[in-house]
């Protein structure tokens, strides 16, 4: 590996199917460590679908999807913790006398 492609593949990661699944398989790994036995269904499925993958393309493709999946219900996840904060904010509490 080069000097620049080891850059590359330090900022944009691996094109390497079986890296991608196993990154994949490693947030598994955590969702199931924090109870979360849904999305460590959904990331177990893509990682088999990543290694399956006919070419790098399709495998990075994959993996950007369940990248994406993630990442809309992580903010969905703030967004309810932020909601969840506002409920029980009051000014009971307030130093302003």
């Amino acid at each position: 590996m080069g000097f620049f492609s080891a850059i590359k593949s330090f900022f944009m990661g691996s094109d390497d199917p079986a890296a991608l699944a196993d990154e994949v398989e490693r947030y598994a790994d955590r969702f199931e460590n924090a109870g979360d036995s849904e999305n460590a269904a959904l990331a177990h499925g893509y990682a088999r679908r990543i290694r399956n993958a006919a070419d790098a393309r399709e495998a990075r493709r994959l993996y950007d999807e369940f990248k994406a999946a993630v990442r809309d219900e992580d903010e969905g996840e703030r967004h309810l913790a932020a909601d969840r904060h506002r409920e029980h904010d009051d000014d009971t509490w307030s130093d302003d006398s």
